[in-house]
């Protein structure tokens, strides 16, 4: 997450995606309502998810979302925490 505002937020990409049809880094996403949070944490020998978090600048995350007319939009994000050495 580059920056995160009161119902968006934008996405430096890691990869050369595609995303709704346009070749775009960074992404504005729209957060739509009631929207679901998971916490992943990895380690070396497992990994566990909860259905929580806060969302702030600088973290690694999943999401699905689609195309709408105004832009991409998802109501589910996952924070990816990976604690492998």
């Amino acid at each position: 997450i580059q920056t995160l505002g009161t119902n968006s937020l934008t996405l430096k990409l890691e990869d050369e995606i595609t995303v709704c049809g346009f070749d775009t880094d960074p992404i504005t996403v729209d957060l739509i309502s009631p929207l679901e949070i998971w916490t992943v944490t990895i380690t070396t020998d497992s990994y566990t998810i909860v259905p929580v978090g806060i969302l702030e600048g600088g973290q690694t995350v999943f999401m699905n979302g689609t195309c709408e007319p105004t832009g991409y939009q998802t109501d589910n994000v996952a924070i990816i925490e990976d604690e492998r050495t």
